[in-house]
């Protein structure tokens, strides 16, 4: 199975126009396995060509095919290296499907990038397209050292974020960098902050059900593989905040960041982030992706990667996806 996942990250990072994190193995089978174990995986390789999906029930009659990460609409299902070529398999690939798919959703795709150009250029003629949803990554570049990085910040950022760095040195706060480690020890820490954070506070955190699953999987999946990397903030004995994420080539990819609550006046998420970017820059990763769109990473970041969703119907079909209940 690992060498399976390895020959399929590696046809990943060969893709064009992808999110190439969450369209690997580490992102999409521990969001398949945690959040949709009941799906029929529904995967067509062909050469040095892949295209990962699943099959889910909508109804007593109905199935449709989604990436195996169908959750945030990060993984694009593509693997390979020519769009128009992909597009006809998976014009195969759901013709002579064994079980019968309904509809297809695809997601990760750039709205006028390579892979939607292609998939609408097949299905157009036979197919009722939808584009939907869409997501929005903010991405920091690492180069140029810490001077280059805090010069494409504003004034104010770089202010506050020396004064919270002078702080929490007065104070004798304390960072651990880790690369390896044991992954139960490793989310026992992150749980314990997570129990006393202001994201479970909100019913947002990471410490409970299946979000708890996926990202320990996770962990686990990156630890193995050498791409873990995190840091935890301290205070004396007490750890007051983490964040953690993993490493893809040169890019670093950010999965989750919180602090405890009593520790707010502090920055710890604030400490936390530019600790971490500086071990990032030292071992010469030069990309932070910091996920999707929140507020506060348009401080940390320049750049945006975007992608959407586009969905199949076939025209022939009984369901139609625009139909309009006149009755109402």
């Amino acid at each position: 199975m690992a060498e399976q996942a390895d020959a399929f990250d590696s046809v990943v990072g060969a893709t064009p126009d992808i999110d190439h994190f969450c369209s690997s193995s580490a992102w999409a089978l521990p969001a398949q396995r945690a959040f949709s174990p009941e799906a029929t995986p529904w995967i067509y390789a062909h050469g040095e060509a892949v295209i990962a999906l699943m099959a889910l029930p909508m109804g007593p009659e109905r199935v449709e095919a989604m990436p195996l990460e169908a959750g945030w609409g990060l993984a694009a299902p593509f693997a390979g290296q020519a769009p128009d070529q992909m597009a006809e398999l998976l014009h195969r690939m759901w013709s002579e499907s064994p079980i019968q798919i309904d509809a297809v959703h695809l997601s990760g795709l750039r709205l006028r990038g390579v892979w939607m150009d292609a998939v609408a250029r097949r299905f157009h003629s036979s197919h009722h397209l939808a584009v939907w949803g869409g997501c929005e990554r903010r991405i920091a570049q690492l180069n140029g050292g810490v001077e280059g990085y805090l010069g494409r910040r504003s004034a104010k950022f770089r202010a506050s974020l020396r004064r919270a760095v002078r702080r929490a040195d007065s104070v004798g706060v304390q960072y651990d960098y880790l690369t390896h480690g044991d992954p139960e020890q490793i989310y026992d820490r992150i749980q314990a902050i997570e129990a006393q954070g202001w994201k479970s506070a909100e019913g947002a955190g990471i410490d409970e059900g299946l979000t708890r699953t996926f990202y320990r999987e996770i962990i686990e999946r990156l630890l193995e593989r050498g791409a873990f990397r995190g840091l935890f903030v301290r205070q004396g004995d007490e750890d007051i905040a983490y964040v953690f994420g993993g490493l893809w080539r040169s890019l670093y990819r950010g999965l989750q960041l919180s602090h405890r609550r009593d520790a707010a006046e502090l920055s710890p998420g604030n400490l936390a982030q530019w600790s971490l970017i500086q071990h990032l820059m030292a071992e010469g990763i030069t990309v932070y992706d910091l996920g999707t769109d929140m507020p506060y990473k348009r401080r940390w970041a320049e750049l945006e990667f975007n992608t959407v969703s586009l969905s199949l119907f076939p025209r022939s079909g009984d369901f139609d996806p625009f139909a309009v209940n006149e009755s109402e």
